[in-house]
Formats: structure tokens, sequence, C-alpha cells
């Protein structure tokens, strides 16, 4: 439950509170002390677990403190202070939904196995590529290195090797249809071997 909180309580914060005339406030930690409990009970009815309704008390401590200034003093604290609390519950439930949207156990699990397999596909394609890349003639070989390189283009590596570029494109295109073909020829292979 929450304890009542006194003028030294908020003194570590009042750098924080705007300006309200000069001087710490003794009217706003009268009539806190006498909304205290008012206010704490109210947060556990919208909350309902202590725990959370402790956290949010102490926030809602801090924006009445720091928007004394703007109370209007007509008008009951103990009901200005529930409607800071309310939005700071919903502040609450805000900050809770947004984490809420992470994943329960089960779909992160899932994920976990979907990424697990997609990452042992990737590795096997690479792995089947390379003995792809391996097989081709060596004058082919030497084309995909010029125009792939990483640093390179297409065009330069043509100009490299003195060719015209749209043989290159010809050259190439037939180069990743028989690369395309190895490596489902091989994965093929590996599928019927398990």
């Amino acid at each position: 439950m929450a304890s009542r909180l006194t003028q030294s309580d908020f003194s570590s914060v009042e750098h924080d509170r705007p300006e309200s005339g000069g001087g710490p406030d003794e009217l706003f930690v009268e009539l806190f002390a006498k909304s205290n409990r008012p206010v704490f009970s109210w947060i556990l009815t919208l909350v309902g677990k202590e725990s959370v309704a402790e956290e949010i008390y102490q926030e809602t401590c801090l924006a009445l403190w720091r928007s004394f200034s703007e109370y209007d003093r007509s008008r009951d604290f103990t009901r200005w202070a529930c409607g800071v609390a309310l939005n700071q519950v919903r502040q609450y439930r805000r900050r809770v939904s947004r984490d809420s949207l992470l994943f329960d156990d089960e779909t992160v699990t899932r994920i976990a196995a979907s990424q697990q397999g997609y990452r042992e596909l990737i590795d096997l394609r690479r792995e089947a590529l390379a003995t792809c890349l391996e097989r081709l003639p060596r004058e082919d070989q030497s084309l995909v290195k010029e125009c792939y390189q990483s640093d390179s283009t297409i065009k330069a590596g043509a100009e490299r090797l003195g060719r015209p570029i749209s043989s290159v494109y010809k050259a190439l295109t037939r180069i990743q249809t028989t690369l395309f073909l190895c490596v489902d020829r091989i994965l093929r292979l590996e599928d019927h071997h398990e």
C-alpha cells in the first residue's frame, strides 16, 4: 500500500517542477498527504496488480508534483490527482501494448526454426554454387570473376576483357542458367540421399 509522502520526499525532484511563485509549496504536500491513499487505490483498481500500481503511483507522484502549478485550486485535489493518475495508467498501457507486440514463446520458437532451416538452405546453395563454379570451363570462370568482383561492373569487366558488352551479357545469361540448373541438380540429389 502507498505510504504517506512528505515535503522531503519531493525535495529531490523540486528542480523538475515548474516554478509556482517561489519556495516549496506546502499546499501541495498538505493536499497530497490527504489524497495519496485514494490515488493509489484508484490506480490499483484500474490495473489490478499491486506491483504495477506501485510503479504507476510513483510516476503519478512525479507528474502531480511537476504539474501542480496547473492545478485549479477551486477543484477537488483528489479528483484532479486521480485524473493525472488515469493519464499515467493510459501511458503505461500504451507502453505495455507496444511491448506486448513481441511474439509469444511458441511463435519465437517457430520463427527460429524456420530461420535455421532457411540458413541451412542458403549454406547448401552456397556450397553447391561453389562446386558448380569449379565445374565451369576456365573461360566462363574468368568471365564470372571479371564481371562479379566486389568492386566491378559488367561493363568494366567487358572492357577489361576487350569484348562487346552485348556478348558478355549473352555469355553471363548462359552461365547463370548453367549454374542455376547445376545447383538445382545438386540440391535434388542431396534431398534424395537423405
